[in-house]
């Protein structure tokens, strides 16, 4: 069911209306005023059954409104927007994952990835996690709607590519999908390799040790930022964010900790309060949020570290990163709750063509004639 439906309720209501006003027309030519009345009575049954009686055709779908808004940074092309979504807080609507979909603010379906993150009774969907991209403009704002229901319909299968100048790497995710140019900080034998255990993508990056101290990961980073985007550095507040994945295997007794390094050598530093399981890092680089900047050359940025500084020796440590990447000011994103809408379902008027005759009959009485057509 698209969107077009919503648009259909409309038609569908006026058509109606439109030919009980014919019939009339005709009929108080051919009949008394006291049959006349009992008509109109009649054909507001009718209306009233295919509303709200035992043969409705209407149905509630529900959709969440999302508000963009450019932060007065910049032109915006191709951005990938990321929505974590409960869709069903009480598992009470029966969310299939088929029947999810996104339309613009001019109500125009758009392509998008879709994740399911938790399941209802092992069947519907409670939360999921939608990527689709946008064109906004500095300062600008738009809105779009995630629409879902409870009827399974003809899935929406989308694969968008993320190619935005908004990230680096381009597609958000390059550097953790292979071990190149990672290393292991601390620990004695283990090394760098990709896992399955991800949140993004196809891979994480991870190390496995039991550490003497601490456990970490370094990232040598590529130049095709610094070449790309050196203009839009300033030595104060950049108006770029470092956002990650952390996976961490246990919490306690451990002290986390972020580190940058410039060409020089000179650091900035950040700790990180982790939960056990998968953690989101998204700090923006600049003087007031990180240890050490007055140094630091943020323009000629060279090295990553993802430090865990295990203060039990004997612990076994699992520490992953995943969706490493560098991103311009993140859109303001405003979620709003859940709205319900009175539509009319295609799967409730396949019903009634299915019906029996005579049971229609005695519903809407002898003297209507029900026809519905494609």
């Amino acid at each position: 069911m698209k969107i077009d439906i919503i648009v259909a309720v409309g038609i569908f209501v006026v058509t109606i209306v439109f030919l009980i006003f014919l019939v009339f027309s005709y009929i108080s030519r051919q009949i008394t005023s006291k049959e006349l009345e009992d008509i109109k009575i009649k054909a507001i049954d009718v209306f009233k059954s295919f509303v709200s009686g035992e043969f409705s055709v209407e149905k509630n779908i529900y959709r969440i409104p999302i508000l963009l808004k450019e932060p007065n940074f910049d032109n915006r092309s191709n951005e990938a927007i990321e929505l974590l979504l409960n869709l069903d807080f009480d598992c009470s609507l029966n969310i299939t994952n088929s029947s999810i979909f996104i339309t613009d603010e001019n109500f125009k379906e758009i392509e998008f990835n879709k994740t399911i993150i938790e399941k209802c009774f092992d069947e519907y969907v409670k939360m999921v996690e939608l990527i689709f991209n946008v064109d906004i403009s500095k300062n600008k704002e738009k809105m779009f709607f995630v629409y879902f229901y409870d009827e399974k319909v003809v899935d929406r299968s989308f694969s968008i590519y993320i190619n935005t100048d908004s990230f680096a790497p381009k597609d958000g995710d390059k550097y953790t999908e292979n071990s190149n140019n990672w290393e292991r900080v601390g620990g004695t034998v283990s090394q760098p390799s990709i896992t399955e255990i991800k949140k993004i993508g196809t891979y994480a990056i991870k190390i496995e040790d039991h550490p003497s101290s601490r456990i970490g990961l370094l990232f040598n980073f590529p130049t095709d930022f610094n070449t790309r985007y050196n203009d839009n550095l300033i030595s104060v507040n950049t108006g770029w964010y470092l956002r990650v994945f952390l996976y961490i295997n246990k919490t306690s007794d451990i002290v986390f900790n972020i580190s940058l390094e410039d060409a020089s050598g000179n650091r900035i530093f950040k700790s990180a309060n982790l939960k056990t399981g998968w953690n989101l890092f998204e700090e923006e680089l600049n003087n007031s949020n990180w240890y050490n900047w007055s140094y630091f050359n943020p323009r000629n940025i060279t090295k990553f570290y993802f430090v865990a500084e295990n203060k039990t020796i004997s612990d076994a440590i699992f520490l992953a990163v995943d969706g490493l990447r560098l991103e311009k000011k993140p859109l303001i994103k405003t979620i709003y709750p859940v709205e319900k809408i009175r539509v009319v379902s295609k799967e409730l008027l396949e019903k009634i063509k299915n019906e029996d005759i005579e049971l229609l009959k005695k519903i809407y009485g002898d003297r209507f004639y029900i026809e519905i057509s494609p």
